[in-house]
Formats: structure tokens, sequence, C-alpha cells
């Protein structure tokens, strides 16, 4: 399992932005952080456990003294205990990060479709630059999926696998898209095991964060387009469109005084992305039998074989095989 970025559909380059998106973000990445780090150090405990397992297969293999080989093994022993608690404190950081960011989703309601008012930007006078400001990073994960045969058949594995893929790259993706990319992961495992005797299915899944941000400069508005925005956003504190009028306020010091107030139009500059991957290795079933027909066609051949072989040695005045 990977750590997870909460993202929002709604937070779109240059568009206008709401606060409370934002802190309701913060909110989920805070209530995710224990689960995290717990998985985090899970993790760390399960590569220095393999690391330890190489490490006393090398030993043993070099013929180093059994009593060295045994403080190794105890130090495998330890870290195996230390691993069960790090994974009993893992499932009850997911419990308590599961309850609190459902009850903060289902507060904010779907995000799928969402209304906003029209960018201010200035688009043809704007442009956008690729800079490497942000943080590149990786996360990886590998799980082996074997296919019981079962009452449920091959949609119990398409299914696990597809729930698997989901909670893997949902750091990655939006709601919709993590949806389609298990979809996908679904549809993909079904096929396979419709056309093949699929004996199991390694899944490797990676969330990547890009060094390469994209930012808006030059950052040009639209005057007019700004002020219609304002005035959209916040209709108890208008701004005056006629330009006679702007032109007194901005001329008298206690009308700009009157005119400024505590609302603020908040508008997206710059953006950071990311990306994942899903790839399966589909392990299939490799059975032989031999069956009777299969013999007795073996034996019709060697009996075949045998017959040529005599007739051309008869002919040659020899005899036997």
């Amino acid at each position: 399992m990977s750590s997870s970025i909460p993202s929002d559909p709604s937070l779109v380059l240059g568009n206008v932005i709401d606060l409370d998106r934002i802190r309701w973000l913060q909110d989920i990445a805070q209530a995710e952080a224990p689960q995290n780090l717990a998985q985090e150090q899970l993790d760390s405990m399960i590569l220095a456990s393999r690391n330890l397992e190489a490490i006393y297969t090398e030993m043993a293999n070099m013929k180093v003294d059994e009593e060295d080989l045994e403080k190794i093994g105890d130090e495998q022993e330890k870290l195996r205990k230390e691993m069960s608690k790090a994974a009993v404190e893992l499932g009850n950081a997911t419990i308590a990060a599961t309850s609190i960011t459902r009850q903060l989703r289902s507060q904010r309601g779907q995000n799928q479709i969402n209304f906003a008012p029209n960018s201010p930007l200035d688009w043809t006078a704007s442009q956008i630059k690729k800079l490497a400001i942000a943080n590149d990073s990786m996360s990886m994960d590998v799980q082996y999926f074997r296919n019981e045969d079962n009452k449920q058949g091959s949609g119990s594995h398409a299914q696990t696998i597809s729930s698997f893929v989901m909670d893997a790259t949902k750091g990655a993706n939006t709601l919709n898209s993590n949806k389609n990319t298990g979809k996908s992961a679904r549809e993909n495992v079904t096929k396979q095991t419709q056309n093949h005797r699929i004996e199991g299915t390694i899944v490797i899944t990676a969330n990547c964060t890009h060094r390469n941000a994209q930012i808006i400069d030059p950052f040009v508005m639209d005057p007019v387009k700004a002020l219609g925005t304002w005035n959209e956003m916040f209709p108890d504190d208008p701004l005056e469109t006629r330009s006679a009028d702007m032109f007194r306020i901005a001329l008298d010091p206690e009308a700009r005084a009157r005119s400024a107030g505590k609302n603020v139009m908040q508008i997206l500059s710059g953006a950071s992305y990311g990306s994942s991957f899903v790839g399966m290795v589909h392990i299939l079933e490799a059975e032989k039998t031999d069956t009777s027909q299969k013999a007795e066609a073996l034996a019709d051949d060697l009996k075949d074989a045998f017959t040529n072989a005599l007739a051309t040695r008869e002919q040659a005045g020899d005899y036997g095989v």
C-alpha cells in the first residue's frame, strides 16, 4: 500500500479556488498521516527482513560457523516480532484513518461536478511554463494473488485485484480516474481468466510525483473578466464596473478605504503533477496428461517406425534393428 496524496478535481490551473477545499484536503492528509507513517515503517522492516534472509543464505553457502549463523537467526526472529507489532499498529491506524476520512468526505459531499466562476485570467497574454521546482518521488508495491478454485470463480479473482489496484493508486488519481483504473484491471483479469487457465497474477503498482511543475508566468488578468468574477463570487460586496465610478474611487482615499473589505479572490497559478503505473503478470497453469489415446497413437508410430526400419535392413541383407 502506498502513501496517498489527497486530490480534488475542482482544483484547475488558472481557475478561482475555494480555500475551504484546500483546508479540507489538509484535514484528510493529516488524518491519513499516521497510517502512511505506519505503512512506511512496516515496509522498511519487510525490506530489512529480506536483506537479513539473503545475508543468512549467503553466509550459509560460504560455510560460516553455526554460532554466527545462529546470531543472524536470532536477529531475524527479533525482527519478525517487531514486524508483527508494526502490522498491528498499521491495522489500527488504517481503521482510525478510514473512519475519519469517511466522515470528512461525507461532510463535503460529491466533488465530481462543480460550479466555479469564470477564470479572470487573460489566456492570450499569459503563458504556462514548466519549471523544475517540485519533487521527484516514487513508491512501488508488488503483490501475488493466487486464483483459487471456488464458487465465485474468475470473478472473485478479478474483483480482488481490482480492489487492490484502486487502493494502491488512490494517491495518484482523482476518484473518477481511480475507479476507471480499477475497472480496467478487473476487465483485463476477467478476459485473461476466461481465455486461459490462470494459476495466479503478480500485480505491480507504482505512484510517482514529477519534478516539473506548471506555472503561469506571466500572470495577466483581464480587468473586465476579473470584475465580473468578483461580483459573481461576492454579490454582497460588488465592485463598480462603470469607468466613471472606478475613476472616482481611485482618486478618493476614503472611497478606497470603504471599498476595501475582507473578501479575497484566490486563483491557482501553479500545479505539480503525478502519475501511476499498473502492471500484471499472469501465471499460466501448465498441465501434462497422458491419455490412453495418446499412448495408443505413440505405440502405432513406434510400430510403423520399427516396420520400416526392419524392411530397410532386410533389403540390405541385415537383420535386427
